[in-house]
């Protein structure tokens, strides 16, 4: 039940909102009934990427929207996680959140934003006195279970706190919480821990779990200036290339199990968003912190990225192989738009560290080896066993890399994006 205070925190944050951004409110149409995008929407903006992606975020936003006043999730503002193989709901997740912020910023739909603020106040209801988000039921009920939740939304409630301070208590009390139960005797994170504060044992992925503490703790050190949160997320990163770099190829293992007898390395191969990933929590880091050793260590890291996972495939088609052995062989060459997620990041590393000019030709290559074969078959597959899957991090990680190379007049895909983006949105 939200309690009278929080009433008045959601008023309070209101208020404030308008008096910020009541300039957007008079330019922002109404609610549309027709969210399906036709291709006569596009056609007069065909150069103009982000009015079109305004557009199309406004419509995704507002058909999730819909959905849950249809499915009267009103009272518990969270999505709810859908088994397609059972036809049941299997739980909630609190993305809300983070949806609904990304929504508004993109947009400047306060719909969106209210949606945003009950998300925070719904989920504030399952944090314990530790600090800790509990896991809950498909009913909402708390279960006693593994959670990474405070992994994950920390950083979203700081970013309400623009418009109310409250919201930044929130998020320190859950970072706070991390680094006390979620940080390891050797540095390196927990996947996850239960409720009263015990680690879970179970095999921590450096793509999902590891790199998202990391970006926790550097975005939590942006909103607070808290130096504990900085160090913490630097003694990460040397924990990283402690315990799961490979010392002949540098490359990195992407799970390791926390033990009785230390640090186990699980997976003998690095997934390419793995590593695009890391370059961009590391210059991320850098750039926060101006610590000189991650430099030496993200600098040498690409180059070991640079080095083994360019790959020549059995068509004569030059791109990034999808897994490669720490060993530097080569595990899986197939095309997938995963490696957007690499191209994207190694661009930031380009424009920030190196002006390395095979590493830009051979980003401007895997995107139209990329493409071709996307056009070949379904647009950002995630798979050669499954062309229809839409992954998001995919296809936003390709926006921004469209935009960013567009801004910097590198290359201009934005045509192309933007003739096949309808249809992915309509799907």
């Amino acid at each position: 039940m939200i309690t009278e205070q929080r009433t008045r925190v959601v008023t309070v944050s209101i208020i404030a909102l308008l008096l910020l951004f009541l300039p957007l409110i008079g330019t922002y149409q109404s609610m549309r009934a027709e969210l399906k995008i036709n291709q006569s929407d596009i056609n007069s903006n065909i150069d103009d990427l982000e009015v079109f992606i305004r557009k199309t975020v406004d419509r995704l936003a507002y058909g999730i929207y819909l959905l849950k006043k249809r499915y009267n999730m009103t009272r518990m503002p969270f999505f709810p996680i859908y088994n397609y193989k059972t036809h049941t709901l299997e739980g909630l997740t609190a993305a809300s959140i983070s949806f609904y912020i990304y929504a508004f910023a993109i947009t400047g739909n306060f719909t969106y934003l209210g949606e945003a603020m009950l998300s925070a106040i719904a989920l504030e209801e399952y944090i314990n006195e530790k600090g800790i988000l509990q896991p809950f039921d498909e009913n909402g009920h708390i279960k006693y279970a593994p959670t990474s939740g405070n992994l994950f939304y920390p950083q979203f409630f700081a970013w309400l706190s623009h418009f109310n301070p409250y919201f930044l208590d929130i998020a320190k009390k859950m970072t706070d919480a991390v680094i006390k139960y979620f940080i390891s005797e050797y540095g390196l994170p927990y996947k996850a821990i239960y409720p009263d504060g015990k680690p879970s044992k179970d095999t921590v992925y450096l793509p999902f779990n590891v790199m998202s503490c990391i970006a926790l703790l550097s975005k939590m050190y942006e909103f607070t200036l808290n130096e504990t949160y900085l160090s913490t997320a630097i003694k990460i990163v040397l924990s990283i290339f402690q315990y799961l770099k490979n010392p002949k190829t540098g490359l990195l293992h992407d799970s390791y199990k926390i033990t009785n007898n230390g640090i186990e390395v699980k997976d003998n191969f690095q997934r390419v968003y793995s590593a695009g990933l890391i370059i961009g929590n590391m210059l991320y880091l850098y750039l926060l912190s101006g610590n000189e050793k991650i430099l030496r260590l993200l600098k040498d890291y690409v180059q070991s990225v640079k080095k083994y996972f360019w790959v020549v495939d059995k068509e004569g088609v030059s791109h990034w192989a999808y897994r490669v052995y720490v060993s530097g062989n080569i595990a899986w060459d197939t095309i997938e738009t995963n490696f957007f997620k690499l191209d994207y990041y190694l661009l930031l590393y380009y424009i920030y560290v190196e002006r390395d000019p095979v590493l830009l030709e051979r980003i401007i290559t895997d995107i139209n080896s990329t493409i071709a074969y996307n056009s070949r078959n379904y647009i950002f597959t995630h798979s050669p066993k499954d062309f229809t899957a839409l992954i998001y991090g995919q296809l936003s990680s390709f926006v921004y890399l469209v935009t960013l190379l567009k801004r910097l007049g590198y290359a201009d895909f934005t045509q192309w994006l933007i003739k096949h983006f309808y249809s992915v949105v309509n799907a």
